[in-house]
């Protein structure tokens, strides 16, 4: 019963965490603005600077080649506390810098202030691999509709509540790792083989005897490595198309800025419900699944913002603030997926993932006034342009990538592209032999048969859904449909069965 406290524990305290620094930044800095998201009267290429600075590209690049900053505990504590004060110094010297304070003095202020912030991206975006992935998954909806909500609350009275709300959040962030890192709620993993040189950064080699968790070799190595560059330029594209978009909205938009914010904070909410729907009903959670719906969405959006009423603008900002929330959590997602299948990587996958999403929203913001300062084309056609591309990235260029953007390993498949299974048990490996016996004492399907196998060896319903290609609905009507046949009613009891059938 404690050890389950203490993961239900975990679990609210990396959400809670996720979800106060992705709510910090959006109400510091509105990603909605007449003037896109950068200080007004500054040069583009200062504010194309800052705004490196503030996202936190650097800074999580930095970070993440330190990995024992975030995987030994007593360095956790001295370098959390370190963020905590780098945060809240570099917030306070950004209010109190003005316009006509020195520019580099002002580029320090938010380069100290990424480095706290991305500090706990990175901190609790490593916390969200510690579990399995149906866990993960339901973290991560938490998490959406937990930033809508707090971004909702705040700027439901901005005045009264934003500059609290601002200061607060390192502290309660500060006091969260502190939790964190205690006795009880300390992650089960810290200490272990996770901990250490083991967690290596990009190029990093990690031998099998220095930790368990990471493949043997050099052969082993180069497949993750390779992974994770094509992980990290994907999710940056896909960011950057993302940003885009919404620099074409909020530059052109005509609302009250703080409806606005609003709206932004109600797409949220509503984009938890999305996700819900993908973890539920979809294949798989991964990019193919967000570009058929997300970016179909944002091209609605888009159509909703060449009208000139404001429902119409209120729509595509609420369409467009879902697709936003929607994508990037998805992102984030095959983030932490990649991460928990290449351990070695775990502190490299996460820091370069989360800071590839930072680039995609510096950078697409800076190729959208830039584009718009050459005079090379005009909003209407670039709206054409980009409605376009969205049809075509989202039906057809991502296509090739597969149900599953992580396979953690190959099924043997027959001719014909049908999963490999025998139906003589005398042939099969233990937990095949078990798995024919229950399927022939109680005659289950042959789909059955291949669910009842990966769940005998203990994987998780998101697993079976990937391998299988199948809806975690379906997954759940076919485990539903084995344990009535089998007249049980958890996978203990399945195990235990399958295991005294063999023993007869």
């Amino acid at each position: 019963m404690n050890l389950l406290c203490d993961a239900k524990r975990r679990r609210i305290y990396r959400v809670a965490g996720l979800a106060l620094a992705l709510s910090w930044s959006f109400c510091a800095f509105p990603p909605i603005s007449f003037e896109g998201t950068f200080w007004m009267g500054l040069p583009l290429g200062i504010q194309s600077l800052l705004r490196l600075a503030l996202v936190g590209l650097i800074p999580c690049v930095l970070i993440s080649l330190v990995p024992r900053l975030m995987t030994e505990r007593a360095c956790v504590r001295t370098s959390g506390a370190t963020a905590v004060v780098l945060w809240f110094g570099g917030w306070l010297g950004n209010v109190l810098l003005g316009q006509g304070d020195s520019v580099a003095l002002r580029a320090l202020a938010l380069f100290v202030l990424g480095m706290g912030t991305a500090y706990f991206l990175v901190y609790w975006g490593l916390a969200f691999t510690e579990d399995d992935e149906e866990s993960c998954e339901q973290d991560f909806v938490r998490t959406i509709l937990a930033v809508g909500v707090i971004v909702l609350g705040v700027n439901a009275a901005r005045e009264v509540l934003l500059a609290p709300f601002l200061f607060a959040v390192p502290v309660a962030q500060g006091c969260l790792l502190a939790v964190w890192t205690s006795g009880g709620a300390s992650s089960s993993r810290e200490g272990g083989a996770v901990a250490g040189a083991a967690e290596g950064t990009m190029g990093a080699v990690c031998a099998a005897e220095a930790s368990p968790d990471c493949p043997a070799g050099h052969e082993a190595m180069a497949p993750a490595a390779g992974g994770l560059v094509v992980l990290v330029l994907r999710t940056a594209l896909a960011v950057l198309l993302v940003s885009f978009t919404w620099c074409m909205f909020s530059m052109g938009a005509a609302n009250d800025a703080l409806s606005e914010i609003m709206l932004f904070g109600f797409g949220f909410v509503l984009a938890a419900a999305v996700v819900w729907l993908f973890v539920k009903y979809s294949p798989s959670i991964g990019f193919v699944a967000a570009t058929r719906w997300v970016l179909p969405m944002m091209a609605v959006g888009l159509l909703c913002n060449t009208g000139t009423s404001a429902f119409a603008l209120m729509g595509a900002c609420l369409l467009l603030s879902m697709s936003h929330a929607t994508f990037e959590m998805l992102l984030r997602m095959q983030i932490v997926r990649f991460a928990r299948a290449y351990p070695c990587y775990r502190v490299a996958g996460v820091g370069f993932g989360f800071a590839a999403i930072m680039t995609g929203a510096f950078v697409g913001p800076v190729a959208y006034l830039y584009l718009m300062d050459s005079g090379i084309v005009d909003s209407l056609h670039l709206t054409l342009v980009v409605l376009c591309f969205l049809v075509v990235v989202g039906s057809v260029l991502f296509a090739g990538f597969g149900h599953g953007d992580v396979s953690l390993e190959e099924r043997p498949m027959r001719e014909g592209g049908e999963p490999a299974t025998s139906t003589s048990a005398a042939n099969q490996p233990p937990l095949g032999r078990q798995s024919v016996l229950v399927a022939e004492r109680f005659g289950l399907t042959a789909r059955e048969r291949e669910i009842l196998e990966l769940l005998l060896e203990g994987r998780s319903r998101p697993y079976i859904r990937d391998t299988l290609y199948l809806s975690l609905s379906t997954v759940d009507t076919h485990i539903r449909h084995i344990y009535a046949k089998a007249n049980v009613h958890n996978k203990q009891e399945l195990i235990d069965l399958s295991q005294q059938l063999q023993e007869r």
